[in-house]
This record gives structure tokens, C-alpha cells and sequence, in this order.
């Protein structure tokens, strides 16, 4: 079941922020990416949740 947020009313992010959530799949330190809130406000479609669900990555 995917999280339903306040996110998903907001318009689809940029590019850029598409880019760089891409680009960091591959760091390292991508736990740490995804969880900080200033990635997390640029990430809030359900299939990016989903892409956070498959991940084992929490919220």
C-alpha cells in the first residue's frame, strides 16, 4: 500500500530534482538523501514512494 500525502496535491517536480533523485540511487549516502527533509519536500509522487517502498527506505 503506497503513502498517501499532502505532497501529491503539489505539481510534479522539475527535471532537475528528477535528475538528481536518479543520479543519487547510486551514492552511498542515499538513505541519508532520501531522508533529509530538503530532498524529501521535491519527492512526493506515488511513484517515488513507491521507488522509497521497494528500497526498504523509511519515511
Amino acid at each position: 500500500t503506497l503513502i498517501i500525502t499532502e505532497r501529491e496535491k503539489r505539481p510534479a517536480f522539475d527535471i532537475f530534482t528528477y535528475k538528481l533523485f536518479f543520479n543519487s540511487m547510486n551514492s552511498k549516502h542515499l538513505k541519508t538523501l532520501y531522508t533529509s527533509g530538503a530532498l524529501l519536500d521535491n519527492l512526493y509522487s506515488r511513484d517515488y514512494q513507491k521507488i522509497f517502498l521497494d528500497h526498504n527506505i523509511k519515511w
